[in-house]
């Protein structure tokens, strides 16, 4: 593969997450723990416990049906299993192959239960399904996989691939390719989101400053929209048909409306890197530099911000109501979220 003189826009997001983690949390020997800290607080948006994942917590995924949260490891090269009810680490998936950031990056499917993780250096995909966590993997991939996204509806996994600007389509099955979607030319694909009742992808595109908006049933591209920034992760609330898009370089959360695909609004946020929404509740939150941000959809503004330093990416148990951003060594437990 003939790689392009200029370096990859996501693996970058990918480093500066991992860098950007620095506080330490608690860990009794090789078993990590959830050390509770402010749980008797007044009510309101807090950390109410810390997880201990040594190594490098870059990417999570999150199954709000079993209560699961996976912790991708940039630095083991394995994927974290913590039980949300417990906050303890049940087990690990992997280890994967070495030495580049992998896996860094998960995504679920809640629906059958299956963890997904990419294997960056060896071009493949793999597949835990269920409570034993074993894996298995794809064919290698034609291009060199980054991001990754589950349709459970259609039951498909997307996969990125910035160096030559594609989309993969696999079958979430048997991780076999079933399309290859070309992309804007000389761009940059990153984070995906997919709205699961319209079955549309949301491509955001670094180096273009676009997103790409995909139609899950017949895999082609419907619409391209435009907007300035560095986006680095995308969230969907299926409920009310809106995508978020996190844009750090521009300390924004780009807000589009998925009916007519358009910019509705953006609201600041510094330092936004990831960001995750829970629809039923009308709940944002967003990792930046002062935290997680607490937003109110329907509003498109702050209503608070939860201290967590150098926060990554951030997920929610949308059935217990509580949040994980990683940090540091570790993943902090948010609570109090509003109802």
């Amino acid at each position: 593969m003939q790689f392009r003189a200029r370096s990859n826009p996501h693996q970058r997001r990918r480093l500066r997450l991992a860098g950007a983690l620095t506080a330490a949390t608690v860990s009794l020997g090789a078993t990590a723990i959830a050390a509770p800290l402010d749980a008797d607080a007044a009510p309101g948006p807090r950390v109410v416990a810390s997880v201990s994942v040594p190594g490098i917590p870059a990417m999570l995924a999150m199954n709000s049906n079993t209560h699961t949260l996976y912790v991708a490891n940039a630095d083991t090269y394995r994927v974290a299993v913590i039980d949300g009810t417990s906050r303890k680490i049940v087990t690990h998936v992997g280890p994967f192959d070495c030495c580049a950031l992998t896996p860094a990056l998960v995504a679920v499917n809640q629906g059958s239960n299956t963890l997904y993780a990419v294997n960056i250096d060896e071009a493949e995909v793999f597949a835990s399904h269920g409570r034993r966590h074993h894996y298995v993997s794809s064919p290698v991939l034609p291009s060199q996989p980054e991001t990754i996204a589950v349709n459970r509806r259609l039951n498909s996994v997307y996969v990125t691939d910035s160096e030559n600007s594609e989309l993969l389509v696999l079958n979430a099955r048997t991780l076999a390719v079933e399309a290859t979607v070309a992309l804007p030319d000389n761009g940059a694909p990153g984070a995906v989101g997919v709205n699961l009742a319209t079955a549309r992808v949301y491509i955001a595109d670094h180096w273009n400053d676009t997103v790409t908006v995909l139609d899950g049933h017949t895999n082609t591209i419907i619409d391209t929209i435009h907007s300035t920034g560095g986006y680095s992760d995308v969230a969907v609330d299926s409920r009310t048909n809106t995508v978020y898009v996190a844009d750090a370089l521009n300390d924004a959360v780009t807000v589009i409306d998925g009916r007519s695909d358009t910019v509705a609004r953006k609201v600041a946020v510094r330092g936004a890197t990831a960001v995750a929404v829970d629809g039923g509740r009308g709940t944002v939150l967003v990792s930046g530099t002062a935290g997680v941000s607490v937003l109110d959809a329907a509003a498109g503004t702050i209503t608070s911000t939860v201290a967590v330093p150098g926060p990554g990416d951030v997920v929610i148990d949308t059935h217990a109501n509580r949040a994980y951003v990683a940090f540091g060594h570790g993943v902090k437990v948010i609570a109090g979220l509003p109802e």
